[in-house]
Protein backbone atom coordinates (compact mmCIF):
# COMPACT_ATOMS: atom_id res chain seq x y z
CA UNK A 1 0.00 0.00 0.00
CA UNK A 2 1.66 3.39 -1.05
CA UNK A 3 1.92 5.95 1.28
CA UNK A 4 -0.83 8.32 0.04
CA UNK A 5 -3.36 5.18 0.24
CA UNK A 6 -2.22 4.71 3.87
CA UNK A 7 -3.01 8.93 4.32
CA UNK A 8 -6.20 8.41 2.97
CA UNK A 9 -7.88 5.21 4.78
CA UNK A 10 -6.32 7.31 7.82
CA UNK A 11 -8.25 10.43 7.22
CA UNK A 12 -11.19 8.26 6.21
CA UNK A 13 -11.40 6.63 9.34
CA UNK A 14 -10.64 9.75 11.43
CA UNK A 15 -13.73 11.10 9.38
CA UNK A 16 -16.19 8.26 10.44
CA UNK A 17 -14.77 8.66 13.70
CA UNK A 18 -15.42 11.74 13.84
CA UNK A 19 -18.97 11.68 12.29
CA UNK A 20 -19.67 8.40 14.50
CA UNK A 21 -18.71 10.43 17.68
CA UNK A 22 -21.04 13.48 16.69
CA UNK A 23 -24.10 11.04 16.31
CA UNK A 24 -23.70 9.46 19.36
CA UNK A 25 -23.42 12.84 21.43
CA UNK A 26 -26.39 14.05 19.96
CA UNK A 27 -28.19 11.19 21.18
CA UNK A 28 -26.64 11.64 24.23
CA UNK A 29 -27.68 15.27 24.44
CA UNK A 30 -31.42 14.10 22.81
CA UNK A 31 -31.68 11.81 26.08
CA UNK A 32 -30.32 14.45 28.77
CA UNK A 33 -32.52 16.72 27.55
CA UNK A 34 -35.56 14.47 27.76
CA UNK A 35 -34.71 13.48 30.86
CA UNK A 36 -34.75 16.72 32.40
CA UNK A 37 -38.18 17.96 30.88
CA UNK A 38 -39.47 14.58 32.86
CA UNK A 39 -37.96 15.26 36.09
CA UNK A 40 -38.03 19.21 36.55
CA UNK A 41 -41.93 18.91 36.98
CA UNK A 42 -41.59 16.37 40.23
CA UNK A 43 -38.82 18.94 41.60
CA UNK A 44 -40.94 21.81 41.22
CA UNK A 45 -44.00 20.36 42.45
CA UNK A 46 -41.74 19.04 45.69
CA UNK A 47 -40.49 22.27 46.32
CA UNK A 48 -43.73 24.18 45.93
CA UNK A 49 -45.21 21.29 48.25
CA UNK A 50 -42.62 22.20 51.14
CA UNK A 51 -42.55 25.71 50.59
CA UNK A 52 -46.08 25.79 51.12
CA UNK A 53 -45.18 24.61 55.06
CA UNK A 54 -42.13 26.42 55.28
CA UNK A 55 -40.10 29.28 55.27
CA UNK A 56 -37.72 30.37 52.36
CA UNK A 57 -34.56 29.49 55.25
CA UNK A 58 -36.02 25.90 55.65
CA UNK A 59 -36.18 25.69 51.61
CA UNK A 60 -32.55 26.50 51.18
CA UNK A 61 -31.61 23.61 54.01
CA UNK A 62 -33.87 21.13 52.50
CA UNK A 63 -32.36 21.96 49.29
CA UNK A 64 -28.89 21.56 50.36
CA UNK A 65 -30.08 18.40 52.51
CA UNK A 66 -31.55 16.68 49.39
CA UNK A 67 -28.59 17.25 46.80
CA UNK A 68 -25.80 16.46 49.46
CA UNK A 69 -23.17 14.84 47.70
CA UNK A 70 -24.49 15.61 44.03
CA UNK A 71 -22.25 17.53 41.65
CA UNK A 72 -23.16 16.65 38.43
CA UNK A 73 -24.64 18.82 36.08
CA UNK A 74 -28.23 17.29 36.04
CA UNK A 75 -28.23 18.48 40.36
CA UNK A 76 -28.07 21.71 39.34
CA UNK A 77 -30.82 21.83 37.18
CA UNK A 78 -33.29 19.67 39.60
CA UNK A 79 -32.09 21.25 43.03
CA UNK A 80 -32.32 25.08 41.41
CA UNK A 81 -35.70 24.22 40.17
CA UNK A 82 -36.58 22.67 43.60
CA UNK A 83 -35.52 25.84 45.72
CA UNK A 84 -36.68 28.13 43.38
CA UNK A 85 -40.37 27.11 43.79
CA UNK A 86 -39.94 26.40 47.23
CA UNK A 87 -39.21 30.06 47.51
CA UNK A 88 -41.33 31.72 45.91
CA UNK A 89 -44.58 29.95 47.76
CA UNK A 90 -42.25 29.90 51.00
CA UNK A 91 -43.05 32.77 53.85
CA UNK A 92 -39.88 35.02 53.51
CA UNK A 93 -37.15 34.99 55.87
CA UNK A 94 -34.88 37.28 57.25
CA UNK A 95 -32.61 34.72 58.30
CA UNK A 96 -31.88 33.22 54.70
CA UNK A 97 -30.59 36.65 53.21
CA UNK A 98 -28.47 37.74 56.09
CA UNK A 99 -24.88 38.96 54.70
CA UNK A 100 -25.84 38.00 51.11
CA UNK A 101 -25.06 40.53 48.81
CA UNK A 102 -26.89 42.34 46.66
CA UNK A 103 -27.56 40.40 43.09
CA UNK A 104 -25.93 41.62 40.24
CA UNK A 105 -26.35 40.18 36.53
CA UNK A 106 -22.41 39.87 36.52
CA UNK A 107 -21.13 38.38 39.58
CA UNK A 108 -19.17 40.97 41.23
CA UNK A 109 -16.14 40.42 44.11
CA UNK A 110 -18.16 40.58 46.71
CA UNK A 111 -20.32 38.01 45.35
CA UNK A 112 -17.90 35.83 44.49
CA UNK A 113 -15.95 35.89 47.66
CA UNK A 114 -19.48 35.00 49.58
CA UNK A 115 -20.14 32.63 46.96
CA UNK A 116 -16.92 30.83 47.73
CA UNK A 117 -17.24 30.85 51.77
CA UNK A 118 -20.78 29.33 51.80
CA UNK A 119 -19.56 26.77 49.02
CA UNK A 120 -16.24 25.75 51.02
CA UNK A 121 -17.21 22.85 52.35
CA UNK A 122 -19.89 21.52 49.82
CA UNK A 123 -17.93 18.82 47.68
CA UNK A 124 -21.04 19.56 45.43
CA UNK A 125 -19.91 23.06 44.95
CA UNK A 126 -21.56 23.47 41.41
CA UNK A 127 -25.01 23.27 42.72
CA UNK A 128 -23.89 25.15 45.67
CA UNK A 129 -22.85 28.15 43.64
CA UNK A 130 -25.82 28.06 41.69
CA UNK A 131 -28.14 28.01 44.25
CA UNK A 132 -26.42 30.62 45.97
CA UNK A 133 -27.22 33.01 43.08
CA UNK A 134 -30.91 32.10 43.61
CA UNK A 135 -30.73 33.02 46.87
CA UNK A 136 -28.57 36.44 46.04
CA UNK A 137 -31.81 36.94 43.34
CA UNK A 138 -34.38 35.71 45.67
CA UNK A 139 -33.12 37.95 48.41
CA UNK A 140 -33.11 40.84 45.77
CA UNK A 141 -36.40 40.63 45.79
CA UNK A 142 -37.57 41.08 49.26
Amino acid sequence: MSLSTKRLVKSLGLLVIGVLAYFIFQQYQANLNTRHLQAVPQFTAAGKSFGAAHDQHACLLETFRQSAGCSNFSCGVYYGKFFKACAQVALPSVQMCEGVPEFTQKKDQPSKDWIRDVCFERPEANTCELLMRQVQWQCSQQ
